[in-house]
């Protein structure tokens, strides 16, 4: 939680003064059905993706791309850098 925290910290400071409100939301729940309920509401929704491809994304799914195809707003999707 605390990298995450330190992520998104990071990415605010980058776009200070680019975007007009920004809301940080942390809830429990199944990942893309809570991400697309929470677009019903919101402008823009960003999140990140590890970028699994072949058998990997068959059989953990995408969260990005479930929430690409169901969300009611605009969706970017930012790949995230390998972890060690």
């Amino acid at each position: 939680r605390e990298h995450l925290d330190a992520l998104v910290d990071e990415a605010l400071a980058e776009m200070e003064g680019e975007v007009p409100e920004v809301t940080r939301t942390a809830v429990p729940g199944a990942a893309a059905a809570t991400l697309v309920d929470i677009a019903a509401d919101a402008d823009l929704l960003v999140v990140g993706s590890h970028g699994r491809t072949g058998l990997r994304r068959f059989l953990i799914g995408s969260v990005a791309s479930a929430v690409v195809q169901h969300a009611a707003c605009p969706v970017v999707v930012i790949r995230l850098p390998e972890a060690d």
